[in-house]
């Protein structure tokens, strides 16, 4: 997990385990997160199941989405220019 989060520039980011899930030893930004979750959304399966209300896998596991965020897509444009000029400051450098 932390090689990827270095690949992604992850920068305020460490975990703690290989799986990257609860720890109380993990730490990271929003910002950081925001990075993650773009580079998620680029995933097809993952993409369904945030998006979706309430899904049901193959082992059974039943995930009720609570996040009001999902549907507010200025949120999300907001977030990506936000990333966008990051990543422009850095290659600037």
């Amino acid at each position: 997990m932390n090689n990827k989060a270095n690949d992604l520039n992850m920068e305020k980011t460490r975990y703690y385990n290989s799986h990257g899930l609860a720890n109380s030893e993990n730490r990271s930004c929003s910002y950081d997160l925001c990075i993650l979750c773009e580079y998620a959304m680029n995933n097809k399966q993952f993409k369904e199941i945030v998006g979706s209300k309430l899904y049901e896998s193959e082992i059974q596991i039943e995930i009720d989405q609570t996040n009001n965020l999902k549907s507010t897509k200025s949120s999300i444009r907001e977030s990506k220019k936000s990333l966008r000029k990051r990543n422009s400051s850095n290659t600037n450098r």
